[in-house]
Order: structure tokens, then sequence, then C-alpha cells
């Protein structure tokens, strides 16, 4: 089948909606099916009719219509703030942490598994940033989102561990690939992170958020200094639990005091905090689990902008699975949970 009749049934559905009463999904159905039947075609994707709405619009066949650029657009979920999230993972590399919840998979960063969306698009990209975000940003905007303001998510292992060239290699580059996405002028290897942060502040696409993930006993006030720098505006914490006990026995190499003492010196400095939790580690309870989070909303020594809850996933790839294996740790049961 050619371009061609491929292009025409969507074009046309396109012009039919834009001068009818269609405002749902159901009606819109119901106009792919008479279009599909009269064309000989299939349902026509939606990344195709969001092709013939922009085409349509950029020929001035159609005015802009905001309500059906919203019918159209796929996971609506992912721009509803005005903000898409582009997840970027860094490349595999030793991580400080001995944590045995953790799984560990070759080629794919600690904590991470091969069978994740993001894992696998930087996979297939080989880890580089500039690919990982161009293919990310084209993929939201072939479904219709708007692209003009970026969450850039820093993901894949312990941010403050790597290298601090990679680390600035890594950020220009994500910078570069927003500042190309709606430009024909390819970016300059040799540009500064200063000078692509510049050209950032003004396209199309931009960047408005840059969060990164990293350990509490490794937020000083010199790397404070370094994030800020490199235009980092949100830190995730790794705290999993605010009990020293469990955190022995988990491993996690740090205590609660680091928690409090990062958490201070971020939100001093005017950054976004996150928290990862984790319910059910092993030397928790689930009454023990119940008071964390009360401390955690209630103590100021916390109440940090974001919290993410992961209860723990026991999986092969990491240690804990073999105590499991062995009988010396159970898991909370679903209703527990």
């Amino acid at each position: 089948m050619s371009q061609l009749s491929q292009i025409d049934p969507a074009k046309e559905l396109i012009k039919r909606l834009a001068t009818a009463d269609f405002n749902n999904h159901k009606s819109i159905n119901a106009l792919q099916r008479q279009i599909s039947k009269r064309y000989g075609t299939p349902f026509v994707p939606k990344d195709q009719l969001v092709s013939a709405y922009r085409t349509l619009v950029h020929t001035r066949e159609i005015a802009p219509i905001e309500q059906l650029e919203k019918i159209l657009r796929l996971k609506t979920t992912r721009s509803l703030s005005g903000i898409v999230v582009v997840s970027v993972l860094t490349k595999p590399f030793p991580c400080p942490g001995q944590c045995i919840y953790c799984p560990a998979q070759q080629n794919v960063p600690k904590s991470y598994l091969n069978n994740e969306p993001a894992v696998m698009r930087a996979i297939t990209y080989q880890y580089d940033p500039f690919d990982q975000t161009v293919a990310r940003l084209r993929a939201l905007h072939d479904v219709g989102h708007p692209i003009d303001k970026v969450n850039i998510r820093v993901i894949g292992g312990t941010w403050s561990s790597y290298p601090k060239h990679y680390q600035t290699w890594f950020i220009k580059r994500v910078f570069q690939a927003c500042n190309s996405f709606t430009s024909e002028n390819p970016p300059l290897e040799n540009q500064a992170l200063s000078d692509a942060q510049a050209v950032n502040e003004s396209c199309a696409c931009r960047i408005v958020e840059i969060s990164i993930e990293t350990r509490q006993d490794h937020i000083t006030i010199a790397e404070i200094k370094r994030l800020r720098m490199l235009g980092v505006t949100k830190v995730e914490l790794g705290v999993q639990s605010i009990y020293d006990d469990v955190l022995v026995i988990n491993r996690r190499g740090n205590t609660n005091e680091a928690t409090k003492q990062a958490t201070k010196l971020l939100l001093d400095a005017g950054f976004k905090v996150s928290y990862q939790i984790m319910p059910n580690l092993p030397g928790s309870s689930p009454r023990r689990d119940l008071e964390m989070f009360t401390t955690l909303f209630s103590s100021s020594d916390y109440q940090v902008d974001y919290m993410k809850i992961y209860p723990l996933a026991l999986v092969k790839e990491a240690p804990l699975f073999r105590l499991y294996q062995q009988g010396q740790f159970a898991p909370y049961t679903k209703d527990e949970l």
C-alpha cells in the first residue's frame, strides 16, 4: 500500500472532525469505521492522524483546534501538566552501594532491569544521551504531545559517583538534543555546557526541570554547587527507610542522619527533593512502615516535595533472593501490603 493511500484516509478523517462535533473517542472510532470501509483500509493509527492534522494546519486547510488535539493525543496523562517527562539512562557504572535488595544485570545500570521500557530504549541507543532524548521526544511528539516544556529525568545509577567529565558531557548532550530537535542546525560537539544551556533558554523545546538520582551520603556543599552548575533542579534520594537497623540489615551503607543532613542542604539550596521509600524491607514490619510514613509526613526533618513508594520487589537478580530461598526472609503478604 502506498504512502498516499495511507495518508488520504487520515486527512479526510481530520477534515471531517474539523467540521463536526466529534468530542470523544467513541464518536471518532465510529467515523474511523466509515473511513476504513470507504477506503478498504484498517483503522488509521493515531500517529498518522496527528501527522495529518499538523500537515493540514500547516497548509492552512484547517484552523488549529485545541479540543481535537487533545482527543487525538495518546496517553494524555503524559502531558496533562503541560510538561512532558523524558527519562534518560546513564551507562552502567560501578555503584558504591551494596544493597541486598538491588538487582544487577549485565549491561544494565544497577537497580534497573533490562525489560523496562526506558532501559530497553537506552540499550537500543547504547546509552547515548543525545539519541535517547531525541527518540523519546520524537515518540511523544508523533502521538500529539506538546514538547515545548520538558522535564529531563536522569536515571540509571548513583549520579554523584560518575566521573565529572562524563556528567558534564551527558547533560550537555541532553541540552543539545532538545536544542536541535526543532532546528536544522546540528549541535557542535565542542560546544560548552553553559552555551548549550543558554541556547535552550529560548529554543522551541525548553528544559524546565532536570532531576538526578543519588545517595544522601554524596550530598555536600561542593556537590550542591556542581549540581547547580549542571542545571539540576531536583534530587531523588534513595532513602528506603528511616530506621538505622533496617539500613544496616539491608547494607544500605548510610544512616538516617545522612538523610536528614542531605535533605536540609538540598532544601536550603532551593532544590526540589524527592524520597524513594521502600516498605517491606528485611528488618521492618507493617507496623514500623506505617510509623515511618507518619514520621516522614510530620517531622520537620523530612516533609519533602515528592515521595515515591516502592514496596520491595523480590527479584532473582538481587542478593536478597538467595536469603528468601534459604528461608531467611519472607516478604509481606498481598493483604499486608
